[in-house]
């Protein structure tokens, strides 16, 4: 059984942006682990874009259309 993880919202001391995937135990004033990928964004909605379309392309579904 693969261990529960969460997506974290993770802000840089540069402002650029990252979305973690950390161990569900993880907490932010905790050091990140070592082998969490790492895939920048300049603005958190840049970031909060990409995980709304990861997870529409995982979830089909579930497409909203605006009108």
């Amino acid at each position: 059984m693969l261990p529960l993880t969460k997506v974290v919202l993770y802000v840089w001391s540069d402002g650029t942006c990252s979305l973690l995937t950390v161990p569900l135990s993880w907490r932010h004033d905790q050091p990140l682990p070592a082998d969490v990928p790492d895939e920048r964004y300049e603005t958190p909605t840049a970031a909060m874009a990409a995980l709304a379309e990861t997870g529409r392309a995982q979830n089909p579904a579930m497409r909203f259309h605006r009108g």
